[in-house]
């Protein structure tokens, strides 16, 4: 009983010090490896703004595109958490099965939280006589449901 009550006194002790470590206490980098405008680069200018209003210090979204630039940038950033990283799974799972890439995914990165989710969508001009979205439609019809969209 005394032991449990001794480890439950550090585990205490150790959380309060943990808390009491203030985090940001500068600005942090947002690199989106990507060009300004696209799709990640406004999901980490909304995240970035989110951050920014939740810790009262600048999160900074800084562009870095090019294969493996941002992903490299991240890499060569002090481990310290002030350098952050929104990126699609195409510069961290395909890139290092086509090219050698300045960085291990496994050993160089971690991640935090999985921030959007993307839907992806085949289209066509109407009337489409185009054989490849016959042949996919054919079976969502036969099903009896199909989710189709305009723009």
């Amino acid at each position: 009983m005394k032991r449990g009550f001794a480890v439950a006194l550090v585990l205490l002790a150790a959380s309060a010090l943990a808390r009491g470590q203030d985090f940001p206490t500068k600005p942090v980098r947002l690199v989106v490896p990507f060009p300004p405008g696209g799709p990640l680069d406004i999901s980490g200018r909304l995240i970035g703004k989110e951050l920014q209003d939740r810790w009262g210090q600048p999160v900074i979204v800084e562009n870095k595109p090019g294969s493996t630039i941002g992903p490299e940038y991240t890499v060569k950033s002090p481990a310290d958490g002030y350098t952050l990283m929104i990126i699609s799974s195409t510069p961290l799972v395909t890139l290092p099965h086509l090219q050698k890439v300045p960085y291990d995914v496994l050993k160089d990165l971690v991640g935090v939280t999985q921030t959007t989710l993307l839907t992806y969508a085949l289209g066509s001009r109407p009337p489409s006589r185009s054989p490849a979205a016959s042949t996919m439609r054919a079976p969502a019809t036969a099903r009896g449901s199909i989710s189709m969209s305009s723009c």
